[in-house]
Parts: structure tokens; sequence; C-alpha cells
């Protein structure tokens, strides 16, 4: 259960652990059957669902940054290694899609590094995430759109404590499949 209205997006990388391990720790932390993260982007830009966007992450230490963002890991160690161009075609993608769903500005695009001493997520992520949230596309509209046409309000605090933040969830995977990135 989240305490906030949605108003960020929190990148991560995994550091070198694969999803599943992120799983078995997650689990092991007592988090749940679910992962930490409300999305993972695997190194080929598939995108795994985790933790229901509804309900908040213990993803940081940090209680604002866990209950008023969305939280995306992506697949590697980005102080080392660079992202493919799968993964930021993805990324990018799913930035600008819950910018304009959940009214997030570019400015809350930010690292896991923004509300911890981490290096999360890697200088090599972490210098294009503000690429990442410049320019909303015509396909975003699009998506704000269709929610309109299906009752759900694109306005995050209409939906913090009603049902339709499941409707959110339902349209994302909706819209990942239309992008053939979910599997």
């Amino acid at each position: 259960m989240r305490f906030l209205p949605i108003s960020k997006l929190v990148i991560h990388h995994s550091a070198g652990g694969s999803w599943e391990s992120i799983l078995k720790y997650h689990e092991e932390k007592g988090w749940g059957d679910k992962s930490a993260y409300h999305w993972f982007v695997e190194k080929d830009g598939v995108v795994r669902a985790g933790r229901d966007e509804a309900d908040y992450s213990p993803a940081t230490q940090s209680w604002i940054a866990n209950h008023s963002g969305i939280h995306i890991c992506v697949d590697g160690s980005f102080d080392q290694e660079e992202p493919s161009q799968e993964q930021l075609n993805t990324l990018k993608k799913m930035v600008q899609a819950k910018m304009k769903i959940y009214g997030i500005k570019p400015e809350n695009v930010i690292g896991h590094r923004d509300v911890n001493v981490t290096v999360c997520p890697g200088d090599n992520l972490y210098s294009k995430l503000s690429a990442m949230a410049d320019i909303i596309p015509e396909w975003a509209e699009e998506i704000s759109l269709e929610m309109a046409r299906a009752g759900v309000s694109t306005r995050p605090a209409e939906n913090i404590g009603n049902i339709p933040l499941y409707q959110h969830v339902l349209l994302i995977k909706k819209m990942l499949i239309y992008w053939k990135v979910l599997k």
C-alpha cells in the first residue's frame, strides 16, 4: 500500500544479478514473492513485471522514494558496462509512458543514487536518464486517451486509494505487449 501519490521514476541496475536471483534475494529479505522492483528490463529489452504499481517498493532506504516512486531495474552492472540498445529503447518508452500516465516531471526521473549513498544505477546508465525524460511522444498521448476512454483517471492522486490503479497496470501491460517487449 502506498502512502503517497506516484510522482517519481526511480531507476536501478541489477549490479550483475539475474531476475531469478533478485526474486530469491528479495523473498529472503521478507519482501514477499515479488521483486522490490515494479519492472525489470532484461538485456534483450524484454520487460518482466514485478511488484504491482499500486504497491510501494522497498527498493531504497528512502521512505519517500519507496512510496512515491515506480521502481524500474535494468539488468546489468552499469558502472562497468554499457546498457544494450534494446534496454535503452525499452526503458525510454517506459519512462515516457509513465511520465504521461502519472504526470511525472522530468526532474523526477531519478537514479537510486539520488536518494541513497550508492552508485546505482551506474554511471553508464545514470548519464542517460535525463535524455529519456526530454520529449514525450505522441503515442504517450494516445495511451492517456485510451485510459480516459476506459474510465481511468490520468491524475495519479485520483487513483490512490480506489480501484482504478489496477486498470493502469492492465493498460500498461497491454501497451508493453503492443511494443512486443513483454513475454
